[in-house]
C-alpha cells in the first residue's frame, strides 16, 4: 500500500526533525542528557544498535559495560543482556 509508507515515512522525518529540535535547544541551553551504563550479561560478543542515535554498541564479553547515549537507554534497557550498572 503506497499510502501507508508515504504515512510512515513522514513520521520518521517528523520524529527525526523534532529530536533535532530538542537537541538543538538542550544544546543552546547549556543542558547534556547524562550518558547511561550498561552491562553485557550474555556469553559471546554482541553489537546492539540505538534506536533513536543509530549507533552501534559492541560488548566483547560478559561484564563488558559500555556508556549508552540517554536518548537510546529506554530501548536498550528492554534488551534482556544488557543491565543498568550507572545512571
Amino acid at each position: 500500500m503506497p499510502c501507508c509508507g508515504r504515512k510512515r515515512q513522514a513520521l520518521t522525518s517528523s520524529r527525526s526533525s523534532n529530536q533535532a529540535a530538542i537537541d538543538e535547544q538542550a544544546a543552546a541551553s547549556g543542558y547534556s542528557r547524562p550518558n547511561i551504563v550498561f552491562r553485557y550479561e550474555g556469553q559471546m560478543a554482541a553489537i546492539f544498535i540505538g534506536a533513536v542515535t543509530g549507533k552501534k554498541y559492541r560488548f566483547r564479553f560478559r561484564g563488558d559495560t559500555q556508556m549508552i547515549d540517554s536518548r537510546d537507554a529506554s530501548a536498550m534497557s528492554g534488551e534482556p543482556l544488557l543491565r543498568v550498572i550507572f545512571s
